[in-house]
């Protein structure tokens, strides 16, 4: 089986590989691999909506290209206002060439700076979660939820989490 992300970020394809090892659906030799799916999304998605446009749009991308294979999946990651509140989230877009299924991540809420820096000046999130942690890499390990969690939720959990909702309907009697 042949599974393909439209990403280069080794984080994601990290846990979309650990997500399909954990699943109860996957009991055949999986491969993962990532292939160029460029998003065209503006640097920060700011809704739900234009955050999962993009997540479908990398899969529809991957399919249109001719790419072969099982499955194919898009992953963005967005900000939103709910409420009075900045909600940070992930979604994930699951295709097999045929039907399309998507779930979204837990949201957390964003610090108060944050969501004034993102909705009313328009800053980009990755810039905003390098001024959390020493490491200037944080985008690409550990993740803006586990500097906001203190480690208790890694970006990993909630890629997971999001990656297993969105595969059930492929595979749970209850949607077959």
């Amino acid at each position: 089986m042949r599974i393909v992300i439209g990403t280069q970020n080794k984080a994601k394809l990290k846990a979309i590989s650990d997500a399909i090892d954990e699943s109860p659906y996957f009991w055949e030799w999986v491969i993962v691999e990532w292939i160029s799916a460029e998003s065209w999304v503006s640097e920060q998605p700011r809704s739900l909506e234009e955050t999962l446009s993009w997540a479908i749009w990398r899969v529809k991308h991957m399919i249109q290209s001719g790419e072969q294979a099982d499955y194919y999946i898009g992953l963005e990651w967005g900000v939103s206002l709910l409420k009075d509140s900045g909600m940070l989230f992930w979604f994930v877009a699951i295709s097999n060439g045929t039907n399309l299924h998507f779930a979204n991540s837990s949201m957390i809420p964003l610090p108060e700076n944050f969501k004034i820096e993102l909705f009313e000046n328009k800053a980009d999130l990755w810039d905003l979660a390098r001024t959390l942690s020493w490491d200037s890499d944080i985008t690409h390990k550990w993740g803006t939820y586990w500097e906001l969690t203190d480690g208790m939720i890694t970006r990993d959990i909630a890629f997971k989490q999001a990656i297993h909702c969105a595969f059930a309907p492929f595979f749970n009697k209850n949607y077959i």
